[in-house]
């Protein structure tokens, strides 16, 4: 019996131990991902501080930045099933720790800025509601990510974490069902499946009763921070990694000009739902965006969107995402007398200082997140 739990035990450290390195590799090898999210990660920002309150040129490109979260599901969705299918390769462990290693991503980073935007801020007064601060029941819906699924909690301690929630949603609907939506076919089904769930789901708001406590909490979490709302978008993601496993590329993508023509496509979608030329449903036109930048670089030795300064703000995408609407918020207590002063420019130099700001502190939470990350692989490993 030793003998049998040191080798799964060894078993179990050498998977972890590859996962990293595939983690590096992948790193150096999808660099234009790194830039995709850092540009996501710099919309979201810009909408955040309001600086699209400014009247500038680059004033559509701020009050988009929205949308940029939408860019974030098509790369999750791509790239969660990448690791899925990764995992089911070897074989060798349960589904259940493919999921485990996944939230523990997650967790470290998470855990540590929801006790301190409790500790600081008691949470955030307008999703709150009539809720006076982050309640004990709040709190343990956070830790467990319950809260994805409660209008009132879903995003209402750190302000972002809807995203993280859904995230954490369609991580367990993968593990539980990834089976049955494996190859191009099924994946095609998912995604026209999730897309008919998005085009209809809102309907369920003009059921909602008008005198109900915290209406504008409900009509918020049907309309945008629901799994329905967004899951059309990590299905596109599902379906480009089922492209990639298929080489789906070699077959239909077989030529410069046709690469060269889908590069023209997205820096154009892009382009034109920036600047508002199309008046449409600008996340699907965002998310369509990364859909196309994503073929473009499926294909083996293709690297097309590279930017290193993107990339650098990319690689840490997930903890700046955690912090710097912390960063605001005490911009906003400390330093608001610079907007009687500066005038416009204010929006521009708040900008500039969140993203730097955020970046630093973001490569503290990465050390201490990454601590957190070996404590559980060393309790994961001795159970």
């Amino acid at each position: 019996m030793g003998i049998i739990l040191g080798l799964k035990k060894r078993k179990n450290e050498n998977m972890l131990l590859t996962d990293r390195q595939t983690d590096r590799q992948t790193d150096r090898q999808y660099l234009w991902i790194d830039s995709l999210k850092g540009l996501a990660i710099l919309m979201v920002i810009a909408v955040h501080i309001g600086i699209g309150e400014v009247d500038s040129p680059i004033k559509q490109y701020t009050n988009n930045g929205m949308y940029g979260v939408q860019i974030f599901f098509v790369i999750s969705g791509y790239l969660t099933m990448k690791s899925y299918h990764r995992h089911i390769q070897h074989g060798d462990m349960a589904i259940s720790a493919w999921l485990k290693r996944k939230l523990c991503r997650l967790i470290p980073g998470f855990y540590i800025a929801c006790l301190f935007y409790t500790l600081v801020f008691d949470g955030i007064p307008y999703y709150l509601g009539e809720e006076n601060g982050v309640s004990l029941l709040n709190f343990l819906a956070h830790i467990t990510f319950t809260f994805a699924l409660i209008p009132h909690y879903i995003n209402s301690i750190i302000g972002v974490e809807w995203y993280l929630g859904l995230l954490v949603v369609y991580y367990v609907f993968v593990a539980a069902l990834g089976n049955r939506f494996v190859g191009i076919r099924k994946s095609i089904w998912l995604f026209i499946l999730a897309t008919l769930l998005y085009k209809f789901h809102h309907m369920l708001i003009y059921f909602l009763p008008k005198d109900l406590p915290d209406w504008y909490l409900y009509e918020i979490f049907l309309s945008k921070f629901n799994p329905f709302s967004q899951g059309v978008f990590f299905a596109a993601g599902v379906l480009l990694s089922e492209f990639k496993l298929a080489r789906i590329n070699d077959k239909f993508i077989d030529s410069m000009m046709k690469r060269r023509m889908l590069i023209l496509l997205a820096i154009t979608l892009f382009l034109l739902t920036t600047f508002n030329i199309i008046r449409s449903k600008h996340d699907l036109l965002y998310g369509l965006f990364a859909f196309v930048v994503i073929l473009v670089n499926l294909e083996p030795g293709v690297s097309w969107g590279n930017n290193k300064f993107l990339a650098k703000f990319g690689k840490l995408s997930y903890e700046i995402y955690l912090t710097h609407f912390m960063i605001i918020l005490l911009f906003n207590q400390w330093l608001v007398g610079l907007q009687f002063i500066l005038g416009d420019l204010y929006f521009f130099s708040k900008y500039c200082i969140v993203i730097i700001a955020s970046y630093i502190v973001s490569i503290v939470l990465k050390h201490a997140s990454t601590g957190g990350k070996l404590l559980y692989e060393n309790t994961y490993n001795r159970c």
